[in-house]
């Protein structure tokens, strides 16, 4: 194909073409099977270099544990994420209007992730809340995220209930949440 020839109505091509002086298009780029990707930043085929999975949506970020009785009343509950291969990019804005949880044991889990995380313990980070008002009371905090746990739905809340930046405390009990809060979390996490 001459770099004057302009195709319109689509080109079906098995082989490949030689684009030396590059390509432009004028339309989106459609694979015919969902198995296809784009090879990036090298001449051949490459498997670590293969972009085959990108996908954007909204998911349903829950305040709870495993174990406790009742729920939040939620007014907004608001996440949204982009995957890129194996790393999922999520940000949340959740705010409650009651605090009806009647009994708890456990950890309080954020719950509801788009796609389960990995079940590799060396994948396994953090995702910070980027903003907290009103959340939780009779708590002194200094730090605070979800931990991101292997093979799961959920992550876990912990914070730093001291000046030494370790983040291992767990709130286990309901009471410790406000009646009314909100907060805002964005990060990222990997998955198999």
């Amino acid at each position: 194909m001459s770099k004057t020839q302009i195709v319109t109505g689509g080109l079906d091509q098995t082989g490949s073409f030689d684009f030396t002086s590059g390509v432009t298009l004028g339309d989106n780029l459609l694979f015919d099977a969902s198995s296809k990707g784009v090879y990036l930043g090298v001449t051949s085929a490459t498997a670590a270099n293969l972009l085959d999975d990108y996908e954007e949506g909204t998911w349903t970020p829950n305040l709870t544990g495993d174990s406790w009785s009742g729920s939040l009343n939620y007014t907004q509950q608001q996440g949204i994420y982009i995957k890129i291969g194996r790393m999922v990019f999520i940000s949340a804005f959740i705010v409650w209007n009651a605090n009806n949880f009647s009994s708890s044991s456990g950890r309080l889990d954020l719950q509801g992730l788009p796609f389960t995380t990995s079940n590799q313990n060396n994948y396994r980070g953090g995702v910070p809340i980027t903003y907290a008002s009103n959340a939780w009371t009779g708590l002194t905090i200094y730090q605070q995220a979800f931990r991101v746990e292997s093979n799961s739905t959920k992550l876990g809340f912990n914070f730093s209930d001291a000046t030494d930046g370790h983040i291992t405390t767990e709130i286990s009990n309901h009471s410790n949440i406000q009646a009314s809060g909100s907060i805002m979390l964005g990060g990222t996490y990997a998955v198999d």
